[in-house]
C-alpha cells in the first residue's frame, strides 16, 4: 500500500506541475496576444486616420488595412483558442486540487489508524 501511495503522490505531483506550466504559458500566451491585438487596432486606427487624410491613396491603404484586419483576426482566433485551452487547464488543476485535498484526508486517516494502531498494540 505504502509504495503504491507513495507513487500515486509522485505521478500526482508530477502532473500537478505540469498542469501549472500549461496554465503559465496559456497566461503568458493570452498576455501576449492582447498585447498584439492592442498594438493592431493602433496600427489600424492610424490607417483609416490617413485613409481618410489621402483620398487618392485609397487603394494601397485599403490593401494593408485588410492585411492588418486579417492579422487581427487571426489573433483574435489564437486568442480565443488559448481562453479555451487555459479553461481546459485551469479545469485540470482544479481536479487536482481535489484530489490533492482527497489524498490529504486519506493521509490523515491513514495517520490516525496507524496512532490508533499503535495504541493497541502497546496497550
Amino acid at each position: 500500500f505504502n509504495s503504491k501511495f507513495a507513487s500515486l503522490t509522485i505521478i500526482f505531483f508530477r502532473e500537478s506541475a505540469k498542469i501549472k506550466e500549461k496554465l503559465a504559458t496559456c497566461e503568458k500566451v493570452i498576455v501576449e496576444q492582447k498585447e498584439k491585438n492592442k498594438q493592431l487596432l493602433l496600427k489600424l486606427a492610424v490607417y483609416e486616420q490617413k485613409e481618410k487624410k489621402h483620398q487618392q491613396e485609397t487603394k494601397d491603404w485599403s490593401e494593408e488595412r485588410n492585411k492588418i484586419e486579417n492579422q487581427l483576426q487571426r489573433e483574435r482566433g489564437l486568442n480565443i483558442q488559448s481562453a479555451q485551452q487555459f479553461t481546459k487547464v485551469e479545469e485540470e488543476l482544479l481536479k487536482l486540487e481535489k484530489a490533492n485535498r482527497d489524498l490529504a484526508e486519506c493521509l490523515e486517516k491513514r495517520k490516525k489508524y496507524r496512532l490508533r494502531l499503535c495504541v493497541d498494540t502497546t496497550a
